[in-house]
């Protein structure tokens, strides 16, 4: 470890283990971007805000171990410094026009080849995927490390079987709110710039059931979980499968699956997985397998715009 309390990278063909905190940020619905501003406009927009985050982490004593495409990897010496960085690199996404999600993780891994490797650099992954657009999941190997004034602010929320993993993984969330200190993983508190939009509703249907979205119920969770909104009983299915927002006149669908949704529709057929997309006119979300495979789980939808 360097004097400064970051961790000393090896020279590209050493093996070296460490045991560190594990952060993985990601931009949420990077290829919705694409498809809305171009090419030019959506790659400055994610450089800067990876930019942004990776001054944070070195602010707070972290290293950046890589930025591939859309996400960023980084390792901190102590637990308490990722936890403070997370919290600022979420704050400062609260005013941008890009989402991001965090995922941390304190366990041990191997340096080597100018990256970083092993089961906590996946568990990271994975918690990263768990996570909502502006939020943050850590793992109860992350709490154990923290300080009491940390530990004391986090906020069991779920337990899990990650992929992988025989034992179930206790997942911790947010800061509770206080006067004197900022959230830790804060949920979107104050909406990007507004546009006055028309009226819009989703009819979705599947195996007998109906639900309809609109500005009074806004969202829905698609999944195999039984609190699931649409409740979708198919190994194919990921617990929380998708998720289906209708915000500022368009209708966004999140996948945040391991096998991936399709978007089907007279215009064209797209595939999506840990992305999103918009959903326009009629057609059918396919879950976890492709239309044309045998007997596809598939939830119809019919938009009207007013």
């Amino acid at each position: 470890m360097r004097d400064d309390g970051q961790i000393q990278m090896p020279a590209k063909d050493a093996r070296v283990e460490h045991t560190a905190t594990i952060l993985f940020a990601d931009i949420c619905g990077s290829t919705l971007l694409f498809e809305d501003t171009g090419d030019w406009v959506a790659f400055n927009t994610i450089v800067t805000a990876l930019d942004r985050h990776a001054e944070i982490v070195t602010d707070y004593s972290g290293n950046v171990i890589r930025s591939k495409g859309d996400d960023l990897l980084c390792t901190f010496e102590h637990a308490d410094d990722a936890v403070a960085a997370a919290s600022k690199m979420l704050l400062a996404q609260l005013d941008a026009s890009v989402q991001i999600r965090i995922g941390l993780h304190h366990g041990s891994f191997i340096s080597g080849r100018g990256d970083i490797f092993g089961d906590a650099v996946n568990v990271a992954a994975r918690l990263m995927g768990l996570a909502r657009p502006d939020e943050g999941i850590a793992s109860a190997a992350l709490a154990e490390h923290l300080s009491e004034t940390w530990a004391a602010e986090l906020q069991p929320f779920d337990q899990q079987n990650l992929k992988g993993r025989t034992d179930a993984t206790v997942l911790y969330r947010r800061l509770a709110p206080d006067d004197d200190a900022t959230e830790m993983f804060p949920t979107r508190t104050s909406a990007r710039p507004a546009t006055k939009t028309a009226a819009i509703e989703v009819e979705l249907t599947f195996d007998g059931q109906r639900i309809v979205l609109n500005d009074q119920n806004p969202s829905i969770s698609i999944g195999r979980a039984q609190d699931a909104d649409l409740h979708v009983r198919s190994k194919r299915v990921s617990r929380t499968h998708a998720m289906i927002v209708v915000s500022e006149g368009r209708v966004t669908l999140t996948d945040r699956s391991t096998r991936g949704t399709w978007r089907v529709s007279q215009q064209n057929e797209l595939m999506v997985r840990r992305e999103s997309v918009h959903l326009v006119g009629d057609g059918r979300i396919c879950l976890g397998a492709h239309p044309s495979e045998k007997a596809p789980t598939t939830v119809s939808f019919s938009i009207v715009q007013g």
